[in-house]
């Protein structure tokens, strides 16, 4: 008897091969492959979906830079990008990336295109801070990590932020979320 995410697995890998082109059970599988673990796997299946449906690719990308392909994340994340310039989600995946390659200048230009994009998203301005203090910019990180904080309050969700201390420590900072009154 097989475990239930091998039965899972198992069930919908006859589902896809049946219907090879169904970007949702690729995608699927790909997920499940990603929460067992097995990236290499799961970067098979998100490839096989992108192939039916090129404008996918955040899922691949992110399990690239993950299993040290950023260069190859890095250009899908271009590509993506090309046809939608307004989404956030992609140069926050896309800053990852680059500051994965140690491209940490392209990565906190790639940030703040993000933060133009979508000025609140607590998402972007932690990347953005995050690699403004691998930067040594310790004085815009700590101003990014404190509209971090200030941002996850607001949208009703605990904040971690990273706090730069003397330019070399990190002090974390746990906030709750505002209290409507």
């Amino acid at each position: 008897e097989r475990e239930p995410a091998a039965a899972a697995e198992h069930l919908l890998c006859e589902a896809a091969t049946a219907r090879p082109d169904q970007v949702v059970l690729l995608t699927a599988l790909g997920q499940l492959c990603e929460l067992q673990g097995r990236l290499g796997r799961a970067i098979e299946y998100y490839r096989a979906a992108r192939g039916q449906r090129p404008r996918l690719g955040l899922a691949l990308s992110s399990a690239l830079t993950r299993t040290g392909r950023a260069e190859e994340a890095e250009q899908i994340l271009n590509e993506l990008l090309r046809d939608r310039p307004q989404d956030v989600t992609l140069y926050n995946h896309l800053g990852t990336a680059l500051s994965t390659q140690q491209k940490h200048d392209a990565a906190e230009t790639a940030f703040r295109k993000g933060v133009k994009v979508q000025t609140a998203s607590a998402a972007i301005h932690t990347g953005l801070s995050t690699c403004l203090f691998r930067l040594r910019k310790d004085a815009d990180a700590e101003v990014a990590h404190l509209l971090l904080a200030v941002l996850g309050r607001l949208e009703r969700e605990r904040v971690v932020a990273l706090h730069v201390v003397d330019g070399e420590q990190l002090r974390v900072l746990e906030l709750e979320p505002l209290r409507p009154v």
